[in-house]
């Protein structure tokens, strides 16, 4: 097993039947769990809005959601095939969701530098888990050198406000492992975004609420069924 995605791990936890289940771990050490958010030609289905968000959180311009509103309803018109029509549409839902999003209360007051995503996959408990926010960035705080990520995803019908807090929980996880060494975590910028409801988690939010245990509790069950 090369890598588990947070979201392979959400639907681990959705399955209640047993043999659902081993189903599941069966097909996931073949590499054949197919994500329902996944196109089947390859590729993210939500890839056009969440690349559109990511480039309007960086830039702090709503201009790149409208263009890419308007790139997609072209695309709906020029193309002959209704389910890519209708993969185009709910994209545009999104993104029209996400028009009234307040970018910069995600963001801390200060300039912010960018960093890179490396080395994506972490171990937790035996197990490698791939970690992909579209945004890192350090800035100073009084002299300290803090890092945080933005990560934002969605899923038909979006994700519970536990399974958004995975997303967060893999985030800082990820920050302490590749950046800890020279940078402070702040949990405060550790946030997720389910574009899919327009709705933004921290991981500080997830300690107050005593739900950063999710992440780990779902890799456990999975380690149990392997």
């Amino acid at each position: 097993m090369e890598k588990v995605s947070v979201s392979k791990l959400v639907e681990l936890r959705r399955i209640t039947k047993e043999g659902s289940k081993q189903t599941f771990i069966r097909n996931l050490l073949k590499g054949k769990v197919q994500d329902p958010d996944k196109i089947d030609i390859g590729g993210d289905y939500w890839i056009t809005s969440s690349s559109a968000v990511a480039a309007t959180f960086w830039n702090n311009e709503k201009k790149y959601l409208e263009d890419k509103i308007q790139d997609l309803s072209n695309k709906i018109e020029l193309s002959e095939f209704q389910r890519t029509k209708n993969q185009f549409q709910e994209n545009i839902d999104l993104l029209v969701i996400m028009q009234d999003f307040d970018f910069r209360s995600i963001l801390p007051n200060t300039e912010l530098q960018k960093l890179s995503v490396i080395k994506n996959i972490i171990t937790i408990s035996n197990v490698p888990i791939q970690v992909r926010p579209q945004r890192i960035f350090s800035y100073s705080d009084n002299g300290a050198k803090q890092v945080g990520g933005v990560w934002f995803v969605a899923k038909k019908d979006g994700y519970s406000d536990g399974e958004l807090g995975m997303f967060c929980t893999a985030i800082y996880q990820y920050l302490k492992i590749r950046y800890g060494d020279e940078y402070v975590v702040d949990p405060n910028f550790c946030i997720a975004v389910d574009i899919s409801r327009a709705k933004d988690l921290s991981y500080t939010e997830i300690l107050k609420n005593g739900t950063s245990e999710i992440l780990l509790n779902a890799i456990n069950e999975l380690n149990k069924l392997l």
